[in-house]
């Protein structure tokens, strides 16, 4: 009792705190306002409840979820889920089968079925009630929104381990499904090119395949997937997608000092109908209403790992893309992307430094789209700092945005976290718009129950 008084005295420092400095910032005529508070209680892998608010201006959004893991108490490897639950894994490929952001030193991703968690900060996001059964050989998961939105998944894999070398070879089976309510995005105009559809309930399904070699210096892995999407213009839409990756470690030689460790190849290819087979057909309808604009896409990512001394790794990695897209005209556009990145970790800290270029032209037109982009950053025990640039020499844009932040623990056992950041925006060597954002984080915890508070500041000039 004594710790949970404290922790509720505590709470209600935290939000007498957040609206004092609510109202000081709009005394202030600042831009944005935003106060996070946050109250977790968890007792070991059996429960976690979680609760977040946030308030920006004059509107509040609140985040709940609850977790009740069932092994420790019956010897069932299953786990109950209520609130604002988030799935993840082969579901959200449904909602985007391909992304063209990521690091080139990125490793390469993994198989596997629906998982689910709870909010990590408030969000508005449809409360639901989810359960997962998780084994050695077999996955099954199965999430149902209060807006009438299900989900379930099921998984299995296989592995043969050889008795005499360490060679082995897994193969892995997921499949996920889902009904998910579409609404045709509202017009500001009496005119568009897009077409409307009833809102209803449509299904989706996606099945993934995935076979995984590892030996004594090599690791092969691909992944095919496939999904299918009931569309109001159609009876079924569908797309592919290949993620292929191998690697070659280096033997290490004894009493040498071994600076190559690991080399990598990654691919993407990716396509939908309508580039394979119907070029007139419109844009798939995702699960989330949204159209996929990506019809094809293809990535090759090599990268290299070193090791100058025993306690400094450096990973090097290039990322060369291209994708057919149609989101700016019917008749299509053709982007490539090329980015370069780096990381250097040790004791002292981590640097990361990256440099990319997108490059854009339409199929029908002569008209090109160039943009520039780098980025820097360290980080060191509390501390982190980054710049990033970005320049589009078309128009003559140009972004440039720095920020650091820290953390640490002050007295009586509170923990903090503090950051800023600047942005300013130029055209034609003249300046046009800027931004300052600094934010305040407190943490503390009673035993299992934690409370913590978040504030945010955004002014413009």
């Amino acid at each position: 009792m004594d710790t949970l008084s404290q922790a509720c005295r505590y709470l209600r420092l935290v939000i007498i705190a957040a609206a004092a400095s609510a109202s000081a910032v709009h005394a202030a005529t600042i831009d944005s306002a935003e106060t996070d508070t946050a109250v977790r209680y968890t007792a070991g892998k059996t429960a976690d409840i979680r609760f977040y608010s946030r308030t920006v201006q004059d509107k509040t959004t609140t985040a709940y979820g609850a977790k009740a893991d069932l092994r420790p108490l019956t010897g069932i490897p299953v786990a109950v889920y209520g609130g604002m639950i988030s799935c993840a894994g082969l579901i959200s490929r449904l909602k985007t089968p391909v992304t063209q952001t990521g690091s080139a030193t990125a490793a390469a991703p993994r198989p596997g079925a629906m998982t689910l968690s709870l909010p990590a900060s408030a969000a508005e996001h449809p409360a639901g009630a989810g359960i997962r059964f998780t084994a050695d050989t077999f996955t099954a998961a199965a999430v149902w929104q209060k807006d009438g939105t299900w989900k379930a998944s099921a998984g299995t894999g296989v592995q043969y381990q050889s008795q005499t070398s360490p060679r082995r070879l897994r193969l892995s089976l997921n499949m996920a499904a889902g009904t998910f309510r579409l609404q045709p995005p509202s017009f500001s105009t009496w005119y568009s090119t897009t077409r409307r559809f009833m809102p209803r309930r449509y299904h989706a399904f996606a099945i993934e395949s995935a076979v995984r070699y590892t030996g004594r210096s090599t690791s092969i892995q691909s992944i095919i997937t496939a999904g299918l999407h009931e569309n109001p213009f159609s009876t079924v839409r569908y797309w592919l997608k290949n993620e292929s990756s191998i690697q070659l470690r280096i033997p290490r030689k004894p009493r040498s000092q071994q600076v190559l460790r690991t080399l990598s190849l990654n691919t993407v290819l990716f396509a939908t109908d309508r580039f394979l087979q119907h070029p007139h057909a419109e844009e798939i309808i995702s699960t989330d209403g949204t159209r996929m604009h990506i019809q094809a896409y293809c990535s090759l990512n090599p990268q290299i790992t070193l090791a100058p001394s025993a306690r400094t790794v450096l990973k090097a990695g290039v990322s060369a893309a291209q994708a057919y897209k149609t989101e700016t005209t019917p008749s299509g556009w053709y982007e490539r992307r090329l980015e370069a990145a780096a990381s250097l970790a040790g004791r002292p800290g981590t640097l990361r430094m990256s440099a990319g270029m997108r490059n854009s032209k339409s199929s029908a037109k002569s008209s090109t789209v160039n943009q520039y982009t780098g980025r820097i950053s360290a980080s060191h025990t509390g501390a982190a700092a980054a710049v990033s640039l970005s320049y589009q020499p078309d128009s003559g844009t140009a972004v440039q945005k720095v920020s650091i932040s820290f953390s640490g623990a002050g007295g009586s056992g509170i923990a903090y976290a503090a950051g800023a950041a600047v942005s300013c925006t130029e055209k034609q060597r003249k300046f046009t718009s800027g931004s300052v954002q600094a934010a305040l984080k407190l943490k503390k915890t009673f035993g299992g129950l934690s409370c913590s508070a978040k504030f945010i500041v955004i002014s413009s000039f």
